[in-house]
């Protein structure tokens, strides 16, 4: 059975990673807007808390590995990137 190099799966797997990351950014900060405009009802607070907690997640992730792999620093204050 044909094997791909395993930097492809890596590669993929970080394209994926990103666009995914984008997308929960954009949903994230539409949820954001809404709040500061007054818009949303308490079913759309409701609605809206997984995928924020789920954006936490990869924005934490992301600045864990990604960040780090890109500026070649590792994160001073692993709490200060929840802020």
């Amino acid at each position: 059975m044909f094997e791909s190099p395993q930097w492809i799966v890596y590669g993929a797997n970080t394209i994926i990673f990103l666009w995914l990351f984008w997308a929960l950014y954009v949903l994230v900060m539409g949820l954001y807007r809404a709040h500061l405009m007054k818009n949303l009802t308490k079913l759309t607070y409701v609605l809206g808390a997984p995928w924020l907690i789920l954006g936490l997640a990869f924005d934490f992730i992301a600045n864990i590995f990604i960040a780090t792999i890109i500026f070649l620093d590792l994160p001073r204050n692993i709490l200060s990137l929840l802020d």
